[in-house]
């Protein structure tokens, strides 16, 4: 980092200081309302903790923009039962949440894309309304293991898991992050959009230098400093959001597509990366069958182990995604079955409604995290997936037979899970037959089984398929 850009950071952390300093009685505030919550859940049941998560953990509180993240550590299903019930009775702020979790949870570093079959349907990816929050906490792992950077506020003290496959984690808190930039495009007026476009530079940044470095760093200032003497080069992204997070309390302009451009730059490093591993690991190809007309099919990670609609379509468009107004006219089409997606050297941006389920897994991809779409998109016709843990053609196609027999399992009859059992089946199938095949579209499943999935057919193939 050069003198000037070291000086110029330091000057806007300075002025960030003295701003924080006089938030000093709202950051008591959140403080007190959060012990507040604390005490009171952590007497709902024995051998209960309750913890601080996210910017009231790290001390980064920003009054009036950020939430009160609590998180209980449970010894059990009845305890659980009782802080939930608790936690329904309190008064508490409207930003004020709340996830519960077993205390053998957070021994388990498993990310969603290389956990183990799901033993009911609750711990599934299919079950019905929104996953819980173990389920969640396998969307959005961390870097650093569950409860390593919680703060406990009551109970006893929390032991903090093993951190997950840095890769895995690396990509999937890139996923959960990124979909905020479609908020941020869409909503400028929202109160906390200027530090939602902080974090679309701080996260991704955060996610390099722990994946490229295995530096950890425990705030968002931290990261944006760090990454500065890492990356100089982006000093001009780097130093805006530092200037926007000194003047959060003052509704400041927000310099977005500067912004947007810096943070896709750190996740072109992140993809880079996983791409030399990919290189390095080797690779296995599937054949993809079906129609590659336009609109391609969209039949990524989440199409094939939760998929939202029976079959997807994916629609590339023109622009750039560091530009809001492309993104915003992609947002302005996308729709249960349509996926837009606009491109940027290796990552695909698929812009969805940030607050809605649908984006989950699925806000920016790139080749070695989804390489069907990269094929497609590519008019190959085999995709190459790395032989990396969590992202293998094995893995990949396992996850998928897993989370459909655990829906069937449920007794589940709905038509558009019904295709992607079979689906899911026939590709699992033909992966331990040693001729990996993948159905791209309802017509390549039925030419496959002979017509219309049917569920006592789907079921069989299912079942068959995963006892293989």
């Amino acid at each position: 980092m050069s003198v000037a850009a070291s000086e110029s950071a330091r000057r806007l952390v300075q002025r960030s200081g003295r701003t924080a300093a006089g938030r000093a009685v709202g950051r008591a505030g959140y403080e007190a309302v959060a012990r507040g919550l604390a005490a009171a859940l952590a007497h709902a049941a024995p051998g209960v903790s309750i913890a601080a998560a996210g910017s009231l953990a790290d001390g980064e509180i920003v009054p009036g923009v950020s939430d009160v993240d609590l998180v209980a550590v449970v010894p059990d299903d009845d305890a659980a039962a009782a802080v939930r019930a608790r936690w329904v009775r309190l008064p508490k702020p409207l930003a004020a949440g709340l996830a519960v979790y077993r205390s053998a949870e957070l021994r388990d570093s498993a990310t969603v894309l290389d956990a183990p079959a799901p033993a009911t349907l609750e711990d599934s990816l299919l079950r019905r309304g929104r996953p819980r929050d173990a389920v969640y906490r396998r969307l959005h792992p961390g870097l650093n293991g569950a409860g390593a950077t919680w703060r406990v506020l009551a109970g006893p003290p929390v032991t903090p898991g093993p951190p997950p496959d840095p890769r895995l984690a690396a990509w999937l808190e890139l996923q959960w992050w990124w979909r905020f930039a479609f908020l941020a495009a869409a909503r400028p007026d929202l109160h906390y959009a200027p530090y939602v476009a902080v974090k679309l530079v701080a996260e991704p940044a955060r996610i390099w230098l722990w994946l490229e470095h295995r530096e950890r760093v425990s705030g968002r200032i931290d990261a944006l400093l760090r990454a500065l003497a890492r990356a100089p080069e982006e000093g001009p992204g780097i130093e805006a959001a530092l200037a926007l997070h000194a003047q959060l309390a003052g509704r400041p302009p927000v310099p977005l597509p500067l912004l947007l451009a810096t943070g896709l730059r750190f996740a072109e490093r992140i993809a880079t990366r996983l791409a030399d591993d990919a290189r390095a690991a080797g690779h296995t190809t599937t054949r993809l069958d079906g129609d590659h007309a336009t609109p391609l099919p969209l039949v990524d990670w989440r199409a094939r182990a939760m998929p939202p609609a029976a079959e997807e379509s994916l629609l590339a468009l023109p622009g750039d995604p560091a530009d809001p107004e492309a993104l915003v006219a992609a947002l302005a089409l996308e729709r249960p079955g349509l996926a837009p997606a606009l491109c940027r050297g290796p990552l695909l941006v698929l812009p969805g409604d940030a607050l809605s389920d649908r984006v989950l897994l699925r806000a920016i991809a790139c080749p070695p995290t989804d390489p069907v779409c990269a094929a497609l998109l590519a008019g190959d016709e085999h995709a190459a997936f790395p032989e990396l843990p969590g992202l293998s053609l094995e893995d990949c196609s396992r996850r998928a037979a897993e989370e459909h027999a655990a829906w069937l399992r449920s007794g589940g009859e709905d038509p558009r899970l019904l295709l992607s059992s079979a689906r899911a089946a026939l590709w699992r199938a033909s992966v331990l037959a040693g001729d990996p095949v993948l159905p791209l579209t309802r017509a390549a499943v039925e030419r496959a089984i002979g017509g219309p999935p049917d569920r006592d057919r789907v079921v069989a193939l299912v079942a068959e398929a995963v006892a293989a």
